[in-house]
């Protein structure tokens, strides 16, 4: 295989350095169909394709193209710079120092539990991609992962799984692995993590996923492992694996398997260099390689073809597996106790309510008891859904001793347990309810019918190391939570906002915010103030500067702010997110932002900061700001009829962005009135721009439009276009006409750039007054 690094500025498929990777096995498709799902799964994913190899003009065989994960590979799936982190202790530098002996993947092994100490130690994890130059060595975000996964207490656990993990992300990846049998994230290597500094939640990246089987486990790790011993998530994570299962049927992935091996069939028996480990010799892991014919390739991909059929109908078995005992007691003299045990892998969904004869349901309550004591009352609306436990079991999962099964597999595994549920029928004796009741419920996952076993003794499992769900305080996302806000608000400390609260903010609010606090919004916003009573965000005291607005995640979609004011703000970091500007709208799929004034933010980046949402903001005023006014990355955002006066750098600043701007107004800014940038597509309609260093910057592989636009006094460079980050090929392009005081000499325009602007779209050689 080889690693292919191209000069400064020189892209190839929009990256600098990528890999031509020899098929590892003689499959060599695995990983082409794997990647290709995981693609389609909304994941992080390299590009890997088949690709001819030449040498010198000679012919060097089949190979793959596979991205390197870096920043490129970032840009190009349109995500921000952020942190991606390798856990992978194979050949990776001592970090321990000289005391520690060795140098190799065993140095690092807790001999104890075979775990790998990188779960342990944020040192393990190699950093490959920063947000910036600043945060290179900034180990912020690696180190709460750590602590997160070593957190003992699961309530504690599930909340920050929930603030910092994609957890949707983590589920299909763990998904796809279970539906091919994956077995090669391990205990020890092949982790890929990215860390969104704007969503500020950790994501896994697809990589290496060339193995499939139908029996070998999955290895679990321990952010895994903590997943499963917690009947919430491990469900959320079934009913992920039981999509995919539906998502991709045998049919349809053995066709993939037979379209991929036909397109390959003939550039395999052409090469050369058709070889691949041999799995049979004992020294295979230290690459070995043997021929094989493409008769054994044919049988090869018949065997993938089983492999995976044995594999999906072992999942669903799997996912089926739930069993319900139960027994009826008396519990006082007009009272029964209905206590049920629940094993296997998924949850079941039953309503006690179902025993209790319709004659007799308007006197009956049903609780819950949790060790003697009533936890809560149950509804006659809703099924409850009843979790298995899991337990530890000391072994090693695979059964072998050898020091590559416990580097990959561990000592321990975790299977199902039984988990035991007791609810209080008031008012109804024993008696009353039928020996021959016939009981049913649901597979939670799957929904297969279940009969319950009526026994005279339940079964107990002292092994169940899963915490009783009804001792995680849950909270129903689901239920929306109004809340007003009106009058003088003294902001003394943080105001957090939950995701299933909706607040309504009246006109005429007034937030006197104390120093560096903040408030902080994760669900929708409605703040429509008007012209004679705008809702304030201002210091509390004067020359105290406040921290910032934060408008964050897709429960805050749809949030509206209209007659606002916002002064004196700064930045704030919140949950390992650096929010640069005083008002920040990250990750909302739907926001409107009008008449609104911002102005005077005492330091940060930004006045305004827009991320990863879609949006229009429009009759919006931009004044006195210490940096760039309004600063949109990676966005599909409608700006109109906004006016920009005395900005410290940019009035606009884009970033691998589509935007469209009319009606604006720009007037004295320390750098450019547009900068447009990576990737962005910017259309830009009846603006006057006067006072800037530059007035329009295209750069970096960026396109704009600019239609009927005055170019007044006081502009160094009306337009300039130009690469500037070097893993660009590309600069940047313009068209457009109607343009006023401009030349066509005055536009810049660097080798790797282009403008169509023509002498004809110029209306004048300067600006009306």
């Amino acid at each position: 295989s080889l690693r292919i690094k191209l000069p400064p500025f020189e892209t190839f498929r929009g990256e600098r350095q990528f890999n031509l990777v020899n098929p590892s096995t003689i499959f060599t498709i695995t990983d082409w169909i794997s990647y290709d799902l995981s693609k389609e799964l909304g994941l992080l994913t390299p590009e890997y394709f088949p690709v001819r190899l030449f040498i010198n003009n000679v012919t060097n065989g089949l190979h793959f193209f596979l991205s390197r994960i870096d920043e490129s590979f970032l840009r190009k799936n349109k995500r921000m710079p952020g942190s991606i982190y390798s856990g992978d202790t194979i050949y990776i530098a001592n970090p321990f120092g000289a005391d520690t002996e060795g140098m190799n993947e065993r140095s690092f092994v807790d001999n104890s539990s075979g775990e790998s100490f990188m779960w342990q130690d944020y040192r393990l994890w190699e950093k490959n991609a920063s947000r910036n130059a600043d945060a290179v060595t900034d180990r912020r975000d690696i180190k709460k992962f750590i602590e997160v996964i070593n957190s003992d207490d699961p309530e504690q656990f599930m909340k920050a799984f929930a603030t910092y993990f994609d957890k949707e992300k983590f589920y299909r990846f763990w998904a796809l692995d279970t539906l091919v049998g994956g077995f090669h994230h391990d205990l020890y290597h092949n982790h890929k993590l990215y860390f969104d500094p704007y969503k500020g939640k950790f994501e896994p990246i697809a990589w290496d996923l060339r193995f499939w089987s139908f029996n070998m486990p999955q290895p679990e790790y321990p952010l895994l492992k903590k997943v499963k011993l917690n009947p919430y998530l491990e469900y959320e994570r079934n009913k992920a694996i039981f999509d995919l299962w539906k998502k991709y049927p045998v049919e349809r992935i053995v066709n993939e398997i037979d379209v991929k091996a036909k397109e390959l069939f003939q550039e395999l028996a052409a090469d050369p260099f058709r070889q691949h480990p041999d799995s049979n010799n004992k020294q295979f892991q230290l690459d070995k390689v043997v021929p094989f014919s493409m008769n054994e390739f044919n049988e090869a991909i018949e065997d993938m073809k089983l492999t995976y059929k044995k594999r999906h109908d072992i999942v669903r078995q799997l996912l089926d597996e739930s069993e319900v005992e139960y027994r009826l007691e008396s519990a006082g003299i007009n009272d029964t106790r209905l206590i049920l045990a629940v094993s296997g892998n998924s949850p079941v969904e039953f309503n006690p309510w179902n025993l209790i004869p319709d004659s007799l349901a308007s006197q009956v309550e049903i609780q819950r008891i949790l060790e003697g004591e009533m936890h809560s009352v149950v509804s006659p609306d809703e099924a409850e859904r009843l979790y298995p436990g899991r337990k530890t079991i000391e072994s090693n999962p695979i059964g072998r001793e050898d020091a590559w099964s416990i580097m990959t597999f561990g000592k321990n595994y975790s299977a199902p347990a039984v988990l035991v549920y007791e609810f209080k029928l008031k008012n109804i004796k024993p008696s009353l309810i039928s020996d021959n009741t016939f009981l049913h419920a649901r597979n939670g996952v799957t929904g297969k019918q279940i009969e319950l076993s009526k026994v005279p003794t339940l079964a107990q499992d002292e092994l169940n190391t899963s915490p009783h769900p009804w001792r995680l305080q849950k909270e129903n996302t689901k239920m929306i939570k109004q809340v007003l806000l009106s009058g003088d608000i003294d902001v003394s400390e943080d105001m957090t906002f939950e995701s299933n609260q909706h607040v309504e903010i009246a006109p005429g609010t007034v937030f006197r915010m104390g120093k560096n606090r903040s408030v902080i919004f994760h669900g929708k916003v409605s703040a429509i103030g008007n012209a004679d009573n705008p809702i304030i965000f201002k210091q509390k005291i004067d020359g105290e500067s406040w921290g910032a607005i934060i408008v964050k995640g897709q429960r805050a979609s749809e949030s509206h702010f209209s007659h606002i004011k916002v002064t004196g703000g700064s930045l704030v970091s919140h949950e390992l997110i650096d929010y640069p500007g005083q008002f920040n709208i990250h990750d909302v799929e739907s926001f409107t932002l009008s008449h609104c004034l911002i102005e005077n933010n005492t330091i940060g980046d930004d006045a305004l900061h827009v991320a990863y949402s879609q949006g229009a903001i429009d009759h919006c005023h931009f004044e006195n700001t210490a940096f760039d006014a309004l600063d949109m990355d990676i966005v599909n955002v409608n700006l109109s009829y906004a006016s920009f006066r005395n900005i410290g750098n940019d009035a606009v600043d884009l970033m691998t962005s589509i935007a469209s701007a009319e009606n604006i107004d720009i007037e004295n800014t320390g750098d450019k009135c547009f900068s447009i940038g990576e990737a962005s597509q910017v259309q830009i309609k009846q603006a006057n721009m006067k006072g800037c260093e530059i007035g329009v910057a295209v750069k970096d592989d960026s396109v704009a439009q600019i239609d009927d636009i005055s170019f007044g006094t006081n502009i160094s460079s009306p337009i300039a276009l130009y690469r500037k980050n070097p893993r660009y090929s590309k600069g940047g392009t313009i068209s457009g006409g109607n343009l006023k005081g401009i030349t066509l000499d005055a536009i810049q325009i660097s080798e790797t750039s282009m403008s169509h602007i023509i002498q004809e779209s110029l209306v004048e050689n300067h600006a009306k007054p």
